[in-house]
């Protein structure tokens, strides 16, 4: 019984008062809408943060040596030793793989240009791995392949801002310092990433880099 009075309460409430049983109900619909939206709105923030995050390798850590100097690009100085890597290895918990690369400034011509370009390379065995945890991803050719000897894979600035001309597949940039003299042909260039570390550099094979 004391329900139905209870009832009956209400409704007698939201007659003689209805402006107010109005402003409440829209208040309260309001209030869950807005709830909602910023709900949607947050996952929704989430989700693209990530997206972005992930295309720069959010999975990676990258080591430098303690004394390297402050940087935003690819890693630079004197490097990390067999001995350091192995140790990482030992102590690294929760990666799939701890795997060295070399970065490297070189002098390249094409035609009668000459540039300076940062190449990188990585051993083999951890060479699709890298590419994809790094998003490695060509726009036109293709990716490095294990044993790939005197090829070489642009970034997208590389292509097409190195040189007066801009480089395409199947184009040779070469490479001279008066005791090593190597030709490579490009084999792909990857796609614009507004990244320093990927759009100005360029890839080939670790035992390329290690010849010159």
């Amino acid at each position: 019984m004391r329900i139905f009075y209870l009832t009956l309460l209400v409704f007698k409430i939201m007659k003689e008062k209805p402006q107010r049983v109005f402003l409440t109900t829209f208040g309260i619909f309001i209030g869950i809408f807005t709830f909602v939206f910023f709900q949607f709105a947050g996952n929704g923030l989430s989700a693209g943060v990530e997206d972005q995050l992930s295309t720069f390798g959010l999975n990676v850590i990258t080591l430098s040596p303690a004394d390297a100097p402050p940087q935003t690009g690819p890693p630079s100085g004197g490097g990390i030793t067999q001995n350091q890597l192995r140790e990482v290895e030992r102590v690294a918990r929760g990666y799939n793989y701890v795997t060295g690369g070399i970065f490297y400034p070189a002098i390249f011509s094409y035609g009668r240009e000459e540039a300076v370009i940062v190449t990188q390379a990585f051993p083999d065995e951890n060479l699709y791995d890298i590419e994809q945890d790094l998003n490695f991803n060509v726009a036109q050719g293709r990716n490095l392949r294990p044993g790939d000897r005197g090829v070489v894979v642009l970034g997208a600035k590389v292509a097409k801002e190195t040189f007066s001309r801009e480089l395409q597949l199947g184009n040779s940039i070469s490479f001279d310092n008066g005791e090593v003299d190597r030709t490579f042909r490009v084999v792909g260039i990857l796609e614009q990433r507004d990244d320093l570390f990927v759009d100005f550099s360029m890839r080939l094979s670790l035992s390329d880099i290690q010849d010159i």
